[in-house]
């Protein structure tokens, strides 16, 4: 009669040569595959950089090099991951289910995030000088989107009043007491309303 402890042994030699020996598999897979991943981005990165890198290539080679190998282990470590616990006879679909239901609600919450794009800039000026260098400078950035047909969204410096038959949306007019028009002012009739 066998006993508690040959019963233990037989389940895990059992497991070894089987389950225990597909983790090994695993294991050396991700070891080169993370080798190779890596030969490879430092042969992208030095493609990236040229024969005669300036230092703003350089720069530019090395934060694109990163994010890809980045992205490429967490990916083989991931999967890789799955795989170990899938052999240690771990359930994943709670863990990618709850996995899915996290990313969406990261992705709602950097919605607002990836909408927003701020742009700051820093003018060095003469001392006083600096209001008239700043007026000048959204001055020619208003005239140049303008231009280009770029309109920031926020905050409205127009309002519109309804929209047109024809699908046009005609602003409405306003004048500060400043212009020596008394507010409110009666919105303009549009001809095609």
């Amino acid at each position: 009669m066998p006993t508690a402890m040959t019963r233990i042994l037989d389940r895990g030699l059992d497991w070894t040569l089987t389950s225990g020996l597909r983790v090994a598999f695993i294991v050396a897979g991700v070891l080169v595959g993370l080798w190779l991943y890596r030969t490879l981005t430092r042969r992208l990165q030095a493609l990236l950089e040229g024969v005669a890198p300036s230092l703003e290539q350089a720069k530019r080679a090395a934060t694109l090099t990163r994010i890809v190998r980045d992205v490429g282990v967490i990916a083989q470590i991931a999967v890789a991951g799955m795989m170990v616990l899938a052999e240690l006879g771990i359930d994943l679909k709670p863990i990618l289910a709850a996995a899915g239901i996290g990313g969406l609600a990261i992705g709602f919450g950097a919605q607002s995030l990836v909408k927003a794009v701020i742009i700051k800039c820093r003018i060095t000026t003469k001392p006083i000088q600096q209001w008239r260098i700043g007026r000048e400078m959204n001055r020619r950035i208003k005239k140049t989107f303008d231009a280009r047909g770029i309109e920031i969204p926020f905050p409205h410096q127009t309002l519109y009043w309804g929209v047109a038959k024809d699908g046009t949306a005609p602003p409405l007019r306003l004048a500060s007491a400043g212009d020596g028009v008394p507010l409110p002012l009666q919105p303009r009739e549009h001809p095609s309303v």
